[in-house]
């Protein structure tokens, strides 16, 4: 049994068109012979359970597991709608290492009251599918940290809002030129 780390990102788009990156490791065997077909239902599994938390949507995958490209499409409105404002899920290995998943455009419903703390008690649908896709192994395929061991403990989740990002080489749109004007 040899196994493999295989870095898996997603890229998700708010409802401005910012995008975020969601990255994590992927620990699968490779000498077996659903080792494609395994990664790819952990791939799926996440990207499900990060829709169900998430005002984003999917803009793409690295390494590409899907047929086809998805379709241009914006994140949906919320409270948390933008890519910058993220909720922060903490797991833990064995040995104590612990990883963080950076969810873009939270939905308002995985928090407590406080709109901060995510629920943590097995109640919210989304925030267990989530966990769950993340723990459980999806054949000889199971995310790990970056260090190879998977995760045993999901610690809880935070709302973090964090700097917003600036852009500086936008081309301005004016009503006032014609074509042809230079």
């Amino acid at each position: 049994m040899a196994l493999q780390i295989i870095k898996f990102s997603t890229g998700w788009r708010d409802i401005r068109g910012w995008t975020a990156r969601v990255s994590t490791f992927i620990l699968a065997d490779d000498t077996s012979p659903t080792i494609i077909a395994d990664v790819d239902s952990a791939a799926t599994a996440l990207v499900s359970a990060i829709a169900g938390i998430s005002n984003a949507v999917l803009s793409y995958q690295d390494p590409v597991l899907y047929v086809t490209q998805p379709d241009l499409a914006y994140g949906a409105s919320g409270t948390y709608q933008t890519a910058w404002q993220k909720v922060v899920m903490v797991f833990r290995t064995a040995d104590g290492t612990t990883s963080r998943y950076k969810i873009p455009a939270p939905k308002l419903s995985i928090f407590e009251q406080d709109g901060v703390t995510v629920e943590n008690d097995g109640t919210n649908a989304a925030v267990v599918a989530f966990v769950n896709a993340i723990k459980n192994p999806h054949g000889t395929a199971q995310f790990c940290g970056k260090n190879g061991l998977v995760f045993d403990h999901f610690l809880g989740g935070t709302y973090a809002a964090v700097r917003k990002p600036r852009r500086m080489s936008i081309t301005l749109k004016s009503a006032d030129l014609e074509q042809g004007e230079p």
